[in-house]
């Protein structure tokens, strides 16, 4: 990392009385400091002496850190000097540069790991606060949020609740600057009152996010802000490079999501449009697919990652160098299209625990449809996906992912009592039983349950009964005369199985403790 004179003159503690030589000091690198011995002085080292052992030929290009005043013109020392107040002792100052170095050295080292390994937005923001009193945030190239920092200064200016500020602040014509700079570039918000920093990230000339820095006027923003800012921003160039930029960001990518967001919002695409992007990513019309539906709800963090997660998901389950499977941002949730024809890196025994660990990690929960094989059914099966997330969170609320396979029997119930009631539907069977069992004492209604819920095995259904397997023939022969039904027709069980779930359902009848 580079630690320069302007850093560790920011850092050093007030208690200190700091001053400086000259307003601008070199932006020379420096390495860690040395107690000055009266040997030959480094220029990439950072000097701690007394002012009477040091003499003007040695401030030729060192950085020195001065106890007292010197009895010579430092302002005509080309050297950076920081002097300190001279009751400070020097074995004190000396141990906390040191301190301040390794400070800076493991700061760096952490933004290393987290770029190369976690690769984790809100880490790195996490991280980088503890250098930088910011609000820190990182805009696509539309300008919409990919992440924010959870501390967002003294007003919270960067919360859902104050989008309009938000947006009034981006509208910033300062901010609004696209030139391929890599430099940091300081704005000034008089409206709002906010001072700040930015860093365009760019990749092979094309600009894609912009990295912003801000924080309340009037905080005056120093030469080592923008050193640290710059170090900060190299490294999170690097992070979002790694996860947002891939052989896939291309334009037939983005031109599949352009067709993906057209079928869920219910639009027609073009045929033509359709094919071109199929076949740009290297998809096919009658791939096999599956939707992911993956809401905000009350969570509006998601809402602020829902870039930066939908990406994530991709490069991790992505299995070939086209794609397997593509994201988009929607209003209120995130859909996520997944190849099933592509090859697989992962089994579904192993896809399922890891996806559903994923989604925990950023507090989300996930609808995900059947299997389809006609890309231009899309739009019904990310439908689909929103009901298995609505059946699923009422019926199992504690589970993370809910796949449509597990609730489209609820879905058929539901949808057959959408016009008539229940007992208008259910085959009169089961009332007519229910009814005489109430009136006969007769346990005739459980009996056809169980047997039902046993596979139609006798001897297994008479054990649960604890009655002979005579007289559960017996019961099952009366139950048939009274209702005038044949059990051995498949219409009619099928009828009478999904009428005992429609009851249930409703509460008109108790399934059996044991089922």
């Amino acid at each position: 990392m580079k630690i320069t004179s302007s850093i560790i003159f920011q850092q050093l503690p007030a208690a200190f009385a700091p001053k400086k030589n000259k307003e601008k000091f070199t932006d020379n690198g420096l390495r860690a400091p040395l107690l000055y011995s009266g040997e030959f002085m480094y220029p990439d080292y950072v000097y701690i002496a007394n002012a009477s052992d040091i003499s003007e030929s040695e401030l030729m290009n060192c950085t020195i850190i001065s106890i007292g005043s010197p009895d010579f013109d430092t302002e005509k020392a080309k050297a950076d000097i920081i002097i300190v107040d001279e009751n400070i002792s020097r074995e004190i100052l000396f141990n906390h540069v040191q301190m301040l170095f390794h400070d800076f050295e493991y700061w760096n080292s952490e933004l290393t790991n987290i770029t190369y390994q976690d690769m984790n937005i809100d880490k790195m923001f996490q991280i980088g606060r503890q250098h930088l009193p910011f609000s820190l945030l990182l805009m696509d190239k539309r300008f919409d949020p990919i992440c924010i920092s959870p501390e967002l200064g003294t007003d919270n200016i960067l919360t859902k609740n104050n989008a309009s500020m938000l947006n009034t602040l981006l509208a910033d014509s300062d901010l609004s600057e696209t030139t391929e700079k890599n430099e940091v570039c300081i704005f000034y918000n008089p409206n709002l009152r906010k001072v700040g920093m930015y860093f365009n990230i760019f990749y092979n000339s094309d600009y894609r996010a912009k990295l912003i820095a801000i924080t309340d006027y009037p905080y005056e923003i120093t030469t080592a802000d923008t050193q640290i800012f710059k170090l900060f921003a190299k490294h999170f160039e690097i992070l979002y490079q790694r996860y947002a930029i891939s052989p896939m960001r291309t334009h037939s990518y983005e031109s599949l999501q352009g067709v993906i967001r057209s079928f869920i919002k219910g639009d027609e695409p073009n045929k033509s449009r359709v094919q071109s992007a199929l076949e740009g990513a290297e998809w096919r019309e009658d791939d096999m697919y599956a939707a992911y539906y993956i809401p905000y709800e009350e969570n509006a963090n998601i809402a602020i990652k829902a870039a930066y997660i939908l990406t994530l998901l991709e490069n991790k389950w992505n299995n070939v160098v086209t794609g397997s499977t593509r994201g988009v941002v929607m209003k209120n949730c995130m859909i996520w299209i997944v190849n099933c024809s592509k090859p697989a890196k992962v089994t579904a025994f192993e896809f399922f625990p890891e996806f559903d660990e994923f989604l925990r990690e950023f507090d989300a929960k996930a609808g995900s449809s059947n299997v389809f094989n006609n890309f231009y059914e899309l739009g019904d099966y990310v439908y689909q996906a929103r009901l298995a997330y609505e059946y699923g969170k009422l019926h199992e609320p504690d589970k993370i992912h809910y796949p449509f396979s597990d609730y489209s029997l609820h879905y058929i119930l539901d949808k057959s009592t959408e016009r008539f009631k229940v007992k208008d539907i259910v085959h009169p069977a089961i009332l007519m039983l229910d009814a005489y069992d109430k009136k006969e004492n007769t346990e005739f209604c459980k009996t056809l349950r169980l047997f039902f819920h046993n596979k139609y095995n006798a001897t297994q259904t008479s054990d649960a009964l604890y009655i002979h397997r005579s007289t559960f023939a017996a019961r099952i022969k009366r139950i048939e005369e009274i209702c005038k039904i044949d059990l051995d027709d498949e219409n009619t069980r099928l009828h009478i199985l999904l009428s005992f779930y429609l009851l249930e359902k409703d509460g008109t009848l108790s399934p059996p403790s044991i089922i």
